[in-house]
């Protein structure tokens, strides 16, 4: 399908959303040394007061992204009408709605779901080596920002969403990984949140 620009909103959102990304990456390693120096001797109080005051700041900018995010996409009304569709699917926040939106300009240069999914690098890829067939793996390549997202909502589905739940546990009773079974909700959620966006419609459990 012909290439489409994304809009000024989306182009936007999706530099925000990677630079949110970004920070809780950083403030997850300094909470690491934080744990580490915790653990250590009082020769280290001053070291331990200024990470504090770096894991303070960077969730003080993560709150400030999060809000330019959700006033960037109010300001344009068919994405914020279409946001608030995505975001009726129990398990999924805004953030994770609208990062997926913006990394993919809001499915414009997407032609049908099997496109997406390998687009996000959630497609099954079968691993053949001479007469050898090794067990089927989820594909390392896709969008990164996109499966982090759809990481913590896919955890949060299993707590929050009975349909979703119910998928779940029946992969797990067939013997399936819990990690096979993470990503196959990721998967759902996704094709969830581009048949939503794109029909304009509030979550129902019989969508598929």
């Amino acid at each position: 399908m012909p290439w489409s620009r994304p809009n000024e909103q989306l182009r936007l959102l999706k530099r925000m959303s990677r630079e949110r990304i970004g920070l809780i990456r950083d403030r997850n390693a300094l909470t690491n040394q934080l744990h580490a120096l915790n653990h250590s001797f009082d020769a280290f109080k001053d070291s331990i007061a200024r990470l504090k005051e770096r894991i303070a700041l960077a969730t003080k900018q993560l709150g400030e992204i999060e809000a330019q995010m959700r006033e960037l996409a109010e300001s344009d009304p068919d994405l914020s009408r279409q946001t608030k569709h995505v975001i009726t699917i129990p398990g999924v926040n805004f953030v994770t709605a609208i990062t997926v939106i913006a990394e993919t300009d809001g499915f414009a240069n997407v032609g049908n779901r099997r496109r997406l999914v390998s687009y996000v690098g959630l497609d099954v890829v079968m691993k053949e080596s001479g007469t050898l067939t090794w067990r089927p793996h989820i594909s390392k390549r896709g969008n990164a920002y996109i499966k982090a997202g759809l990481y913590m909502a896919a955890v949060s589905s299993i707590i929050h969403n009975k349909t979703l739940k119910t998928y779940f546990n029946r992969l797990k009773e067939n013997g399936k990984p819990g990690k096979i079974g993470i990503v196959a909700l990721e998967r759902k959620l996704l094709v969830l949140i581009y048949t939503l966006y794109k029909n304009g419609q509030d979550y129902s459990p019989d969508h598929r």
